[in-house]
């Protein structure tokens, strides 16, 4: 069944619980990247348009519960965000007591009531049929934008829309979207379709190359791994030692999806080279992977001719989707390859999107993400939302919509 939108609810003259995804990049609790918060203003804009009284909630890091006297002083409370909203035109209030929220509720809809870090509370992340009843009761309506925590089973993202009749929930304009251009790799993308992984959380992105490996009618031709992922694979085919921690389960889908890239006439490709340091040595060094050896290094980034081997591949597709950076492109030594990589995606005549926070705040860093077709806010739910056969029915968060 199709998602109600925001433009399909009467939220006119009525209060709306907004629970969005603002977790965005921070340093010493200043904004690093505020895309994800400009991702949301078209839905702040429809519903001040419409006089409502917006009720904005999100979680920012993964904190612990807090005491409510700990709240104001928290590097991630939610007041950081206070300012950018004040910068950018918009009147808004916050307030750390739900029993208060709920009288600010009824008063100044044009002011946006920011309330606090929703992981402070402790019916967040445990199952809180209590925490839900106080968030209702903030709100006449329920609508759901955040994308990037869409696949987490949070009360305010599962327990919170049960509360609310199918008249009075939804999707916001950002998740709609979201949901409009993923749909484009979900069916039939156009061929050679090039699948570009990196990054960490390895165990997130092996499902996804499963599921493009698999399904014949939006296979993709080429899959390009870097990154922390690469190294499982470069393990599985014993060419050397990783100081990074890996699974077991991990290791023995890498080894099956070897086999089925292969059974499959599907091109695989590793990185051919890597930019490393041994433990006894921040000197970085280049070295084929074949000439690597069992020593234990510590890598970095992908070597040159990795970055032209994956830069050929990526000038001649028609579709592109890339999750995760090469190396660790916040250090100006190993970021060659993320900066080379997207640079080549935003070069590109071919469909484009990147999804995950930080290869979009790799292409804002390099200047490139304007370049690029679309950047998802998600991460994890954008790889949940690809590989699931009913996205609505695997993503926690629109389940009860």
């Amino acid at each position: 069944m199709a998602l109600r939108t925001i433009r399909q609810l009467d939220v006119a003259n009525k209060r709306v619980l907004l629970r969005a995804d603002l977790n965005v990049p921070r340093r010493e609790g200043k904004i690093l990247h505020d895309y994800r918060i400009k991702m949301l203003v078209p839905t702040i804009n429809y519903l001040l348009e419409q006089n409502s009284k917006i009720i904005l909630a999100t979680h920012i890091g993964r904190p612990k519960p807090q005491q409510e006297h700990d709240f104001v002083t928290h590097p991630l409370s939610t007041r950081m965000l206070v300012s950018w909203f004040k910068e950018h035109g918009f009147a808004i209030e916050y307030e750390s007591n739900l029993e208060q929220a709920q009288h600010l509720s009824h008063e100044k809809p044009q002011t946006i009531l920011l309330l606090e870090n929703m992981r402070f509370f402790e019916g967040e992340q445990k199952p809180s049929s209590s925490f839900a009843q106080q968030l209702c009761n903030l709100a006449d309506i329920y609508i759901n934008d955040a994308f990037g925590a869409a696949h987490r089973t949070d009360t305010s993202l599962t327990l919170v829309p049960k509360l609310f009749d199918k008249k009075s929930k939804g999707i916001g304009l950002l998740i709609e979207r979201e949901m409009s251009e993923l749909e484009r790799l979900q069916h039939t993308p156009d061929q050679p379709f090039i699948l570009v992984l990196g990054g960490c959380k390895i165990g997130k992105k092996i499902p996804i190359i499963d599921h493009f490996l698999s399904q014949k009618a939006h296979r993709a031709e080429h899959v390009l791994l870097g990154g922390a992922i690469a190294l499982v694979f470069l393990k599985v085919q014993g060419l050397f030692q990783t100081t990074l921690e890996i699974e077991p389960a991990s290791l023995a889908w890498a080894e099956t999806l070897l086999k089925k890239a292969t059974h499959k006439q599907i091109n695989l490709h590793l990185p051919l080279d890597l930019v490393w340091h041994g433990h006894d040595s921040t000197q970085l060094q280049t070295t084929s992977v074949q000439e690597l050896g069992k020593s234990t290094i510590s890598v970095v980034d992908i070597g040159p001719q990795t970055i032209e081997l994956f830069t050929e591949k990526i000038k001649n597709a028609a579709t592109i989707f890339a999750n995760g950076p090469m190396g660790i492109y916040e250090n100006k030594t190993s970021q060659k390859g993320t900066r080379d990589v997207l640079t080549a995606i935003a070069d590109a005549e071919a469909f484009a999107i990147i999804g995950g926070g930080d290869i979009v705040a790799a292409a804002h860093t390099f200047g490139v993400a304007d370049r690029i077709n679309f950047c998802s806010t998600g991460g994890g739910a954008t790889l949940a939302y690809l590989a699931a056969q009913d996205p609505h029915q695997q993503l926690s968060g629109l389940m009860h919509l």
